[in-house]
């Protein structure tokens, strides 16, 4: 099967066309030979392995939609997002190919557990909020958020900018798990990251850089509905008939931004530690916070 993605384009780079077969380079040679008898003009040029194994793109000289493509190349294939093609891309590599991912992640765990109290630990996290997902993620019963990216002797670093700086938002502690042929390019790419380094070798995890340990992080836009309603736990009424964009204008409203961003912290590591909600010391006037809410009528709210 050949499995495609197609870029954006926009006034500063042209589309580009990317396809990449499950099975073999033959099977794009015919996709290709197809298309020349369409009198398409695709002059495919080949990606060598720094991206996980032999693909091909071009650069399109027209704009179409999916449906379109499908129509106009006549053969085939799936069309895939960016983030797919590249995880397919990947999981096609490390399937032909030996990789010391596992092993890394093994290693980094016992890490974690060693060196900090892990009351909860979970593998590829994210939420629907998130444009990244975490290798690892861990939240300690001091109550600190923890984010692992692994990079194995097979990954690359695509991605990896947007990748930390998302974990960094959220976690009080960002680690990168590296194998040690990736150490040199990180160090000379990212002289400026302040997070933890550990380098994988020889079958040991050891450290490179000790790790950063925020004070406070910005869990506002990865709580559930049932969190933002746990913000009116100190507050008569009823609030389950609002929606989602209705408490937060609510909370964002009625509380102060230090405190928006203090709860906030408190219930994301919370569903994690499950301890009984009590949080009521972070909040300020709550007289006044319950008038405000008295004037606040569903109508009011939606034109806030």
């Amino acid at each position: 099967m050949i499995f495609a993605y197609f870029s954006e384009r926009n006034e500063f780079s042209a589309q580009q066309a990317y396809f990449k077969s499950d099975k073999n380079t033959r099977e794009l040679t015919a996709l290709f030979n197809h298309l020349k008898k369409r009198k398409l003009n695709i002059n495919p040029r080949r990606i060598n392995d720094t991206e996980y194994g032999v693909y091909y793109y071009d650069t399109l000289s027209y704009k179409q939609t999916e449906e379109e493509y499908l129509k106009l190349f006549n053969y085939d294939f799936l069309i895939l997002t960016r983030d797919e093609f590249f995880d397919k891309c990947k999981e096609l590599h490390i399937s032909i190919t030996p990789t010391n991912e596992n092993d890394i992640r093994e290693a980094t765990v016992n890490y974690l557990k060693n060196k900090y109290k892990i009351h909860f630990i979970q593998d590829e996290y994210t939420h629907f909020s998130l444009p990244v997902r975490a290798d690892l993620f861990a939240v300690s019963k001091d109550k600190k958020v923890i984010t692992v990216e692994i990079k194995s002797d097979r990954d690359t670093f695509t991605r990896l900018r947007k990748q930390l700086e998302e974990y960094a938002k959220f976690s009080h502690i960002v680690y990168l798990a590296i194998d040690i042929k990736h150490l040199a390019k990180f160090l000379k790419n990212y002289p400026n990251y302040y997070g933890g380094i550990l380098f994988y070798e020889d079958g040991k995890l050891e450290v490179y850089q000790t790790c950063y340990n925020k004070k406070y992080i910005d869990a506002t836009n990865i709580l559930w509905k049932q969190e933002l309603l746990q913000f009116t736990t100190y507050f008569n009424g009823s609030f389950l008939k609002y929606s989602i964009g209705e408490l937060e204008k609510i909370i964002i409203n009625i509380f102060t931004v230090a405190e928006y961003f203090a709860i906030s912290e408190y219930l994301f590591i919370n569903r994690y530690l499950g301890e009984p909600i009590d949080f009521k010391h972070l909040i300020n006037d709550l007289k006044y916070k319950q008038k405000q809410i008295n004037k606040l009528g569903k109508k009011e709210i939606k034109n806030v």
